[in-house]
């Protein structure tokens, strides 16, 4: 048995691979991706505080001009008030990729 892997080796060495090598290669690899920034992951509460804050509510530019945002003052206070009390208080903590329209039907029928 010892002496077939021996022979199964020196057959791998032959060719130009080593077993050694490959593994330092492999626990590089691994080390190198645990390292990598992971992109942030978007629950449904940053969505549509994003949302709100750069498409419905007006905002500042850099040099300091308001940007109108979508709505009017009323609307955008009505848009944040349906969303933080529809949506937020019900899928706060869910993965915003996660949610889907079937998901969001099924769960609008109950």
């Amino acid at each position: 048995m010892a002496r077939m892997k021996l022979q199964e080796r020196k057959l791998i060495r032959s060719e130009g691979h080593y077993p050694a090598s490959k593994l330092k290669d492999e626990k590089q690899r691994l080390l190198e991706e645990s390292q990598k920034p992971k992109a942030a992951v978007l629950t449904v509460e940053g969505l549509v505080k994003l949302y709100l804050t750069e498409r419905i509510e007006d905002r500042k530019s850099a040099n300091g001009k308001i940007i109108p945002g979508a709505r009017k003052k009323k609307g955008q206070k009505e848009a944040r008030r349906t969303l933080e009390n529809d949506t937020i208080a019900k899928l706060k903590t869910r993965v915003a990729a996660e949610i889907t329209h079937k998901y969001i039907v099924e769960r609008s029928m109950v």
